[in-house]
């Protein structure tokens, strides 16, 4: 599925490696951005946020898999 991450608080690179060709990289993430990985990205790559003992400021993270649409009600 396409995903959507959004980031608060401090800055934290993601890193990430092809699965198949080993190619690697490495972009940060700063308070307030927003990351979309595709579909392929997900199939293809390995993705993690690495931990990191220097950083001492808190971070909140929000993920979104699947966004539902306003007429998706549930009956209660």
């Amino acid at each position: 599925p396409l995903i959507a991450s959004l980031s608060f608080g401090a800055a934290r690179p993601l890193a990430f490696r092809h699965k198949i060709s080993g190619e690697t990289g490495r972009l940060i993430l700063p308070a307030g951005s927003l990351l979309l990985m595709r579909p392929a990205f997900q199939s293809q790559w390995q993705h993690s946020v690495p931990q990191d003992r220097g950083i001492s400021a808190a971070r909140i993270n929000l993920t979104f898999r699947k966004v539902c649409q306003p007429t998706d009600r549930v009956s209660v």
